[in-house]
């Protein structure tokens, strides 16, 4: 699975709307050009208000569960 010493993997963030009803907040791990959900929230699509909290939050608690020895950039 990892093809170097340096055991990391990529993560992408992306919003869906799903027309004026939800928006899902979505961090996937890319492997093999597919990605692969692993951390979500919903929102109400017509929510006001800033994403980054949600994102943060997600991203935090992906982060308590990737073993130590994975590299990872905290640059959100």
């Amino acid at each position: 699975m990892w093809r170097s010493e340096k055991r990391q993997f990529p993560l992408v963030m992306d919003a869906t709307s799903l027309g004026n009803r939800w928006t899902i907040l979505a961090v996937s791990v890319v492997m093999s050009s597919c990605a692969i959900p692993v951390a979500w929230k919903v929102l109400p699509a017509q929510q006001e208000g800033s994403w980054r909290p949600y994102w943060e939050g997600l991203l935090n608690e992906l982060g308590k569960a990737v073993p130590e020895d994975v590299g990872s950039d905290r640059a959100y």
